[in-house]
């Protein structure tokens, strides 16, 4: 993921400047006849015809450069003679300082994602080893839910009003690895298990502010936005529960390396990218509308949080109880981790097609067809007994994966008038009320019988529905 923010670039021997930069599309780098350019800084090559004038970035106007001229593989010296056998000249090293900063988002997405990857199905596992019972893991993922919820509705709007500064980001990253060896070290004990959890999941506050920064700098383009990076987060869950294979076959504790992955992400903070806040743009406010469109516009916001709760709550109802499924079933631990893996590589070849068939559809009737999908996956899960019916059950299931996250955040910023950023943060704090509901229904089944999955089963065909419903009152107000 390119750097979104333009900053002023900074070089040497310029003393006018007739233009500032200007904010430029996702991953956007301009190319012009003998010059190169790169989001604040400018590489002027060395076959420029013109070597006294740089332009800059995202701008149509030039700025001037006075004194000794110098190409981009000469270091200006100030007419003195310098020794530069051995280093890399010096616009090599600032296109690779420029680089690491354009890929500072998607780093720190990367490394969550990838902590994300192992945790779901570390923590349930841990929690089962550490003697918890079915109760008790599920008071757990309740306590988490609202934790996260507390987050999301106390933390993430005030760091948006701010203008997401660099500070909150990287006080919460620092203490995520904090809190997981607290989880890794106390999890028989209540008070460190919740004291441990409370501290993690400050991880999920992460994800709304680099939504936050990366949309204000592409308004035009939210949905496309959301689906690059919602690529990069499932690329990062394939290397997580791949780490998560590896360590338990390797006998290191898969929260341990989740740390060390945290401790990855709280570095990647203190990039120069998040080092300033953002301009906070005014709200604009709506135009009247009458009380057929009010009547509709609330019963959208209505269906849009409920099919996004049910379908989170499908979500987490497979992410603790498929692992405690197998693992009852006789499988090895080592045989959990595939499951995950298969449904999120597949997720990652569908999103592109998903985002097409949302661009034509529209968000609900997708959301429709990926709940009909999820109903399929589940039914499976309950006949089949053999692995690989449990690998092609994912394989389905990952179309439901792939759409609900991302579709998710791109309707609620729709139905409440708000950007990517805080539909996101909205997202958050819906989805846990999901958490809750995934976790607390399957207590009507004993044990981790496959009747589990008939529940997430139900949810899906309530939530196609509920869709349709609403999808047919958008329709039938925008026309009338």
């Amino acid at each position: 993921m390119r750097n979104d923010l333009a900053y002023p670039s900074r070089l040497e021997d310029v003393t006018t400047r007739t233009s500032r930069y200007s904010e430029t599309s996702l991953g956007a780098r301009e190319q012009t006849s003998g010059m190169v350019s790169f989001p604040w800084i400018v590489v002027l090559d060395s076959g420029s015809q013109a070597p006294g004038i740089c332009r800059a970035h995202g701008s149509s106007e030039t700025v001037a450069q006075v004194g000794p001229q110098v190409s981009a593989n000469e270091p200006n010296t100030g007419g003195r003679e310098t020794d530069t056998s051995g280093q890399l000249p010096m616009s090599t090293l600032q296109s690779l300082r420029a680089r690491a900063i354009h890929f500072s988002p998607s780093v720190l997405l990367l490394a969550a994602s990838i902590f994300s990857g192992m945790t779901s199905v570390a923590i349930p596992v841990h929690l089962n080893a550490a003697g918890l019972s079915k109760l008790e893991i599920v008071c757990y993922f309740i306590a988490s839910a609202v934790i996260v919820v507390s987050y999301s509705l106390g933390i993430v709007p005030r760091v948006a009003r701010r203008g997401y500064p660099a500070g909150p980001l990287r006080l919460t990253t620092a203490l995520v690895p904090i809190g997981t060896l607290v989880l890794l070290f106390g999890a028989s004990k209540p008070f460190y298990l919740y004291l441990g959890a409370a501290v993690m999941l400050l991880t999920t506050t992460s994800l709304p502010q680099v939504f936050g920064r990366v949309a204000a700098a592409n308004p035009d383009s939210q949905d496309g936005i959301v689906f690059k990076l919602r690529q990069t987060m499932v690329l990062g869950f394939i290397l997580g529960l791949g780490l998560y294979s590896a360590a338990a076959f390797a006998g290191i504790h898969p929260l341990a390396l989740s740390a060390a992955c945290a401790t990855c992400c709280a570095l990647t903070a203190w990039s120069p990218y998040f080092s300033r806040s953002i301009p906070v743009r005014a709200r604009v406010q709506p135009q009247p509308r009458t009380a057929e469109r009010r009547k509709a516009t609330a019963t959208l916001l209505v269906a849009a949080i409920a099919v996004v709760a049910m379908m989170k709550g499908v979500d987490t109802l497979r992410g603790i109880y498929l692992p405690l499924f197998a693992i009852q079933s006789g499988m090895p631990s080592e045989a959990i981790a595939p499951l995950f893996i298969v449904t999120a590589v597949a997720e990652l070849a569908l999103l592109p097609l998903i985002g097409r068939c949302t661009s034509k559809w529209g968000e609900l009737r997708t959301l429709a067809a990926i709940c009909a999908l999820g109903i399929i996956a589940f039914c499976m899960l309950f006949v089949f007994r053999w692995y690989g019916g449990l690998l092609a059950s994912q394989v389905v299931y990952a179309a439901f994966a792939a759409g609900f996250q991302s579709i998710g955040v791109v309707l609620l910023a729709r139905v409440t008038g708000r950007d990517v950023g805080q539909g996101a943060a909205l997202f958050m704090t819906v989805i846990q009320t999901g958490s809750i509901l995934g976790a607390v229904l399957p207590l009507l089944v004993p044990g981790y019988q496959a009747g589990i999955f008939l529940i997430a089963a139900a949810l899906c065909l309530v939530s196609v529905g509920v869709c349709l419903v609403a999808q047919r009152v958008e329709k039938s107000t925008r026309f009338a």
